[in-house]
């Protein structure tokens, strides 16, 4: 026979839970019924209104068109559409792609215009332009077997349409908005799935100044050194920009220095250093250990407070450590 757990002392202030658990046969929770309920509108009034916005966005996008570059038109011919859409119908985010002709949802982000709203970019093929007018058509004309107006899930729950720009992708809280179309800053530039390399090659043309890239399932991020009005022109030739942010602070250039780097900036740091006198703070660390030779941790951490625990069953150095950190938070107190 196996040999029975080892019992420990509870003679420490931590909880147990000495009692077993009763068994109960599981019951599924009521998913709910009846019909779903969109926003009420006028459906031909409703459908007319986003029929002109959708034509709108579209002849703006032919008079982009005009102003393209040859040199930075690279992967699929395509334009932005921004959709404004109501907070309690966030539902109809789902409805906006449509992967056999490859229109994406690039991003979403709380609405310029009203704060009950949210503003949902969709990249669109150019051989895709007339997607969302027929549906929009087929909405006002049509019916569903159940009677209901068809794709009524998506367009009963669109409240604009229009071309989508620069702004329309940035993510980021609005009010850090470059206020300048002109001045360069650092962004986060998040690319569609596979479009890094085509990206680069633009940013080569553009004399755009880009650092390390990351990687995740669906987007490949690059820091652009850029403008506005060069990401328009980018916008504008190519669909490779899924999503913008203002680049955040990032410790990768630590990472990248040679131990030589690292010791300059050590020093410099510790010369800037100042060591609060008679602290009572205490770190409990679950670690291999600390370097207290290090320059920046020796003049805070004392030969005599640098102390160890090494226990044979791990479950109890666990309590021994809380119990221990417990208790100098109660000092304390």
């Amino acid at each position: 026979m196996p040999n029975p757990m080892p019992k420990y002392q509870r003679n420490l202030p931590n909880f147990y839970i000495a009692a077993k658990g009763d068994s109960q046969n599981y019951t599924s929770p009521g998913r709910g019924g009846g019909k779903k309920s969109f926003p009420p509108r006028n459906r031909i009034q409703h459908a007319e209104t986003l029929k002109q916005a959708f034509e709108k966005a579209l002849e703006n996008y032919q008079q982009q068109k005009l102003l393209r570059e040859p040199e930075l038109s690279v992967e699929e011919a395509g334009f932005y559409l921004e959709f404004q859409i109501p907070k309690s119908e966030l539902k109809a985010l789902e409805f906006l792609e449509n992967k056999p002709k490859n229109i994406e949802l690039v991003a979403v982000k709380s609405s310029d215009e009203s704060e009950e709203t949210v503003s949902a970019t969709v990249f669109v093929p150019e051989k895709a332009s007339d997607f969302f007018a027929l549906k929009i058509e087929a909405y006002r004309d049509k019916e569903t077997e159940k009677g209901n107006p068809k794709n009524e899930p998506l367009i009963a729950c669109l409240d604009d349409i229009s071309l989508g720009t620069v702004r329309a992708l940035f993510t980021d809280n609005l009010s850090s908005f470059p206020s300048s179309e002109s001045q360069e800053v650092w962004w986060e530039v998040w690319l569609r799935h596979g479009y890094r390399e085509s990206f680069q090659r633009i940013a080569e043309i553009l004399n755009i100044r880009t650092t390390e890239h990351f990687t995740f399932p669906e987007r490949e991020v690059v820091l652009t050194l850029t403008s506005i009005t060069t990401l328009s022109r980018i916008i504008i030739n190519n669909g490779l920009i899924a999503e913008l942010r203002l680049a955040k602070d990032s410790p990768s250039i630590f990472f990248e220095m040679d131990m030589q780097e690292e010791i300059s900036w050590v020093k410099e740091l510790a010369n800037r250093t100042v060591i609060a006198p008679n602290t009572n703070l205490a770190v409990c660390l679950l670690d291999s250990g600390v370097t207290r030779a290090h320059p920046l941790i020796e003049p805070a951490l004392a030969p005599e407070d640098c102390l160890t625990c090494h226990l044979a069953i791990f479950h109890l150095e666990v309590e021994l450590l809380f119990y221990g950190l417990i208790s100098g938070l109660s000092d304390q107190m």
